[in-house]
């Protein structure tokens, strides 16, 4: 069926939302966002118009920064499902459900549809309502409760936004002496052992080796002091879980 939806927001999340709602010509999305030219540019980009009134939208859903979402949820009519895209956030009003698409999302590099699970936390009708927008778009659905949202949210933080961090620092370090394509085959094994379900870590730490830690500790003071700290905080972790039992 055609939908008649509220997007709230131009960033990140929202545009990938615009870009798989608008692949049907028959939904109808209208926007709102906190800066006008830029919500009129978004428009464009997506085929969609901008939102000026609330009468006869089927739902909304709210794509903004954590920090604006309540600001947002009071602005909007009461006799609506609001669903917000967000992996920790908490509500109890009535008409508040979530959508939470489980992927690290940027406008520059959009995931497929198809790499993208939505974790559904809703009640009853609004549940239902959500699995159904869900699936006529072509997503993968799966109804979670609210701990079940913040818990993968939290795991999400460590695997994706801190997992990042550390890869991309690591691949920076070592195209400082090779080519960063070198350690592309590294990236995609780790990756591979992260989601085995046997213990698969590897490393000084893991063995232990006290002298080579001591080293390259040396070694990356010199680099970066603050990535040292970083190592050594690290390191003393797998230590303590896999020869401090």
């Amino acid at each position: 069926m055609p939908w008649k939806i509220g997007l709230i927001g131009t960033g990140n999340v929202a545009a990938f939302l615009a870009r798989e709602i608008t692949q049907d010509p028959q939904n109808n999305l209208f926007v709102k966002g906190s800066n006008h030219d830029k919500t009129k540019a978004f428009c464009a980009l997506y085929a969609c118009e901008v939102l000026q009134e609330h009468h006869g939208i089927d739902f909304y859903l709210v794509a903004v920064q954590n920090d604006a979402i309540n600001h947002v949820i009071e602005e909007l009519p009461t006799n609506r499902p609001v669903f917000v895209c967000a992996g920790f956030h908490r509500s109890n009003l009535p008409h508040i459900g979530y959508l939470y698409p489980l992927q690290s999302i940027h406008i520059n590099r959009m995931p497929r549809l198809e790499e993208v699970p939505f974790l559904i936390d809703a009640r009853g009708e609004q549940a239902t309502l959500g699995a159904r927008f869900l699936s006529s778009i072509g997503a993968t659905a799966h109804l979670v409760t609210a701990e079940e949202r913040l818990h993968s949210h939290l795991a999400a933080v460590f695997i994706n936004n801190f997992g990042y961090f550390i890869l991309k620092s690591g691949l920076e370090l070592g195209a400082q002496k090779l080519a960063i394509e070198t350690f592309f085959p590294l990236l995609q094994k780790t990756v591979e052992n992260a989601a085995a379900h046997e213990d698969l870590q590897t490393g000084p730490a893991r063995r232990n080796d006290r002298s080579m830690m001591e080293e390259q500790l040396q070694m990356m003071e010199a680099i970066d002091p603050s990535m040292a700290e970083l190592y050594r905080h690290i390191s003393q972790l797998i230590i303590q879980k896999h020869h401090e039992l």
